[in-house]
């Protein structure tokens, strides 16, 4: 699922007001998997354009950010912006947008729980924060480069019956290296191993909820089991083939514990204990593959190219899973 900041040409989409006076129009152009859908943003007006990001699904819902600085970013990257609107886009026959308050202050330490129709019909809806478990080793790249935003992966599903909430994160050993890689102009790290490990919280709904994150799993990347089926994907891929980094260099053939990983997705289905994962042979490499690791059983399912990121210094090949087909 991609976002998008061109406006589709079709019947007229849902709008909302934000600040400013700021027309906010988004539709939604379905495609079957494996084939990629598209939600479309269209922001007349906005000071600074800049592509939109989907955050998170759930069900019929999408929620998307919009920058609505009215400065430039401070950096050279564009996710620097201080400002964004947030909304909600309700799929279905005769689809919405709801806006949010702007959640930054609660980033960096949970996620924000909002009810659309609370138990209490007398009281509105409104913003619930929940704690997160602490994360493993990130990582140098996330602590230096100092983006978080792809390592962590949150799914909200039935279990048993039961809302539950899932999520999953990754622990990476790697190392930076001196110099910078010649193929990105970017910094350069060598992966030596890294980890997906799952919690899971029953208790979403219940003041205590914070306090009810249970450690499920836990895989390192040389445990994986890899049938031969899926070794074969794996080698005809391209993914295991890394271009030099350095002058002298050859072309290097990496083990899958060498792979960069990130943006870990889990199953919406609550019964599977499956794992989605974006890798690709170095940082900030163009192409994405997309892995699905069964994290009970240790086994790689998987593996497909993803696609290539557009032109630009920074790749943001990115998905996010969802059921939203569904109801549309």
């Amino acid at each position: 699922m991609y976002p998008s900041q061109q406006r589709p040409s079709h019947r007229q989409p849902p709008q909302q007001q934000g600040r400013d006076n700021l027309t906010i129009e988004a539709s939604f152009w379905y495609a079957p998997p494996p084939l990629p859908s598209n939600l479309f943003v269209h922001c007349p007006g906005v000071p600074f354009p800049c592509r939109t990001i989907i955050v998170s699904t759930a069900g019929d819902l999408l929620l998307f950010r919009v920058p609505v600085a009215l400065e430039p970013p401070p950096k050279f990257l564009d996710f620097e912006y201080d400002d964004y609107d947030y909304v909600i886009y309700r799929a279905g026959r005769s689809p919405s947008l709801t806006p949010l308050p702007n959640p930054k202050p609660f980033f960096r330490s949970g996620i924000l729980l909002y009810d659309l129709f609370p138990e209490d019909q007398e009281r509105p809806p409104m913003l619930r924060h929940m704690r997160l478990p602490l994360p493993k080793d990130l990582g140098k790249s996330v602590t230096e480069l100092g983006s978080p935003m792809s390592s962590r992966g949150i799914a909200s599903v039935v279990k048993d019956g039961k809302p539950c909430l899932k999520l999953a994160g990754p622990q990476i050993v790697e190392q930076r290296l001196p110099d910078d890689d010649i193929e990105t102009n970017m910094p350069c790290y060598r992966v030596d191993n890294w980890a997906i490990t799952t919690w899971s919280n029953t208790m979403v709904h219940s003041d205590y909820s914070d306090d009810n994150w249970r450690e499920d799993f836990t895989v390192w990347a040389p445990d994986i089991i890899i049938s031969d089926t899926v070794r074969s994907k794996l080698l005809a891929s391209g993914l295991l083939h890394r271009k030099p980094s350095e002058d002298g260099e050859e072309t290097v053939v990496l083990a899958l514990q060498n792979l960069v990983v990130s943006e870990p997705t889990q199953s919406l289905i609550g019964e599977e204990e499956v794992v989605y994962l974006m890798a690709r042979p170095k940082y900030f490499h163009p192409k994405g593959w997309a892995l699905a690791i069964d994290i009970k059983n240790h086994t790689l399912l998987d593996v497909a190219e993803f696609g290539t990121a557009k032109a630009g210094m920074f790749p943001d090949v990115t998905y996010r899973s969802s059921a939203i087909s569904k109801y549309i």
